[in-house]
């Protein structure tokens, strides 16, 4: 028997059951397929021009990299959690992995979150030229790393005791296993901390400064309103949180699958970050006319000549 994986009764975690229906199955995978093709496709064709145009590279701009990058990440990790328990019931791909995905499924809205608070400050006082960009890039990294790290080491394989008709089978998952429920309050306040209090505080700090510097006048690129972008990105990131919030709350008060729950949130999830490149383009003519050279929607003189 393995020492790294705990046993428990089917009964004890009934909330884990596993939906076999197929079409709820083809359903889900055609959702995850939309959102893991579009998601990543659409920050990585942001994270490609922003790192290879130099008239974009802006400070502001790495910082929406960044979001990308996180928002490929958080896809990368919900899909592949999903999907395992989608097509075999159970978490296929151990322990290691296990403390990955945990990792990545709160780095990467921490990240998301951080960069777009030092988005707003970069925007408010040097947009254009801010020489620590790659140090205060840095800093979200490292500030949204202790909660995912947190949460990995106690992330572990649970086996649970199923019987069907002919046999009795132990399926896999993977949770955060707490050694007790006061370990469990005490990381859950940690993490609301660094998720919630912590932004909180950096935002009135923000600000606070801006009170402070209402001399300093903004040096926005000509053409592209980048406060609109940052205030819905804001937005749209208070609200991705909020119904995360309120699902976690609902898998605690209804006998509801926890997978069916996970599913409308990682859903709810993906098509925020889809919508992220989108409004991206739409306020930002230089990226749009380089993402439609990107998908085939634009050609120059010459390939138009060759075509005839």
């Amino acid at each position: 028997m393995d020492d790294n994986i705990t046993y428990i009764e089917e009964d004890t975690f009934s909330e884990l059951d596993y939906n076999s229906d197929p079409l709820l199955r083809i359903i889900a995978s055609i959702l995850l397929f939309i959102l893991v093709l579009f998601g990543v496709f659409g920050n990585l064709a942001l994270i490609h021009i922003i790192a290879n145009k130099w008239r974009i590279q802006t400070s502001f701009n790495l910082f929406i990299a960044n979001i990308a990058l996180a928002d490929i990440l958080i896809t990368v990790a919900m899909t592949s959690f999903l999907l395992s328990h989608m097509f075999f019931g159970e978490f296929i791909y151990g322990e290691i992995v296990c403390k990955i995905i945990v990792f990545l499924n709160y780095f990467g809205p921490n990240l998301t979150t951080f960069s777009i608070i030092m988005a707003l400050v970069v925007l408010q006082f040097e947009v254009i030229g801010f020489k620590y960009s790659s140090i205060a890039i840095g800093i979200t990294y490292i500030i949204s790393s202790p909660v995912g790290v947190l949460y990995a080491n106690f992330a572990k394989i649970i086996k649970i005791d199923a019987n069907s008709e002919s046999e009795s089978v132990q399926i896999e998952h993977c949770i955060e296993d707490f050694p007790n429920y006061e370990t469990q309050i005490n990381v859950e306040y940690f993490g609301n901390f660094f998720i919630i209090v912590l932004p909180i505080i950096c935002l009135i700090f923000y600000f606070f400064l801006k009170t402070l510097s209402k001399c300093t006048k903004y040096k926005i690129l000509p053409g592209f309103p980048q406060e609109k972008l940052i205030v819905l990105l804001a937005i749209l990131n208070t609200f991705v949180w909020i119904l995360m919030l309120e699902i976690g709350f609902l898998s605690q008060v209804l006998e509801t699958s926890i997978y069916l729950l996970l599913f409308i949130a990682h859903t709810t999830i993906g098509f925020s970050i889809i919508l992220k490149p989108i409004l991206y383009a739409l306020l930002h003519e230089g990226f749009k006319k380089e993402l439609k050279v990107i998908v085939g929607w634009k050609t120059n003189a010459v390939d138009r000549a060759q075509l005839f």
